[in-house]
Parts: C-alpha cells; sequence; structure tokens
C-alpha cells in the first residue's frame, strides 16, 4: 500500500476490537453443548459433566486429548471433532 493511501485510511479507523472466548460473548458453554450433541450423533457417547466442565477455558489439544483418553471408541482427529462441533451449534 502506498503511503498516500495508509495515510488517508489512518483517519478513519477509530480501533480494533478482538472477542476471545468469554471477553464479550460466553461461546464456551455453547460450544462444550454443541461438543456433547456431536458425540452423541456421531459416536453415541454421552459426555457427563465432568467432560463439559472441562472443556471451558481449555485449548482444542487438551480437550481432545482427555476425551480420547476418557472415551477410546472415540474414532474422530482433532480437526475432526473441531468440524462436527462447529456443525452441531
Amino acid at each position: 500500500m502506498s503511503r498516500k493511501l495508509t495515510d488517508s485510511l489512518a483517519p478513519s479507523i477509530r480501533g480494533i476490537l478482538f472477542d476471545l472466548d468469554g471477553t464479550l460473548i460466553d461461546s464456551e458453554r455453547e460450544t462444550a453443548e454443541a461438543m456433547v450433541r456431536a458425540f452423541q450423533r456421531g459416536h453415541d457417547i454421552t459426555l457427563v459433566q465432568y467432560d463439559r466442565d472441562f472443556i471451558v477455558g481449555r485449548s482444542w489439544i487438551a480437550i481432545y486429548d482427555s476425551l480420547k483418553s476418557r472415551y477410546p471408541q472415540l474414532t474422530w482427529t482433532r480437526d475432526e471433532t473441531i468440524h462436527r462441533t462447529a456443525l452441531a451449534r
């Protein structure tokens, strides 16, 4: 971008907003409930309250590793788990 163009854009930008889960909208609980639905539909696995609570505030890596160790019948990869959870929202 040319300097002249960036100079003309600068005054119109007043701020940038980043929304991390829980900052503006608490979407982590909805994600946990979507995961419950996805596991029930895809594997007939009923996630318990411990699993729901564990999901909140954790990375997808930690979530997947925990669920995979607790439910060995889980055949989805981590990426597939994320995708199927998103579809269940």
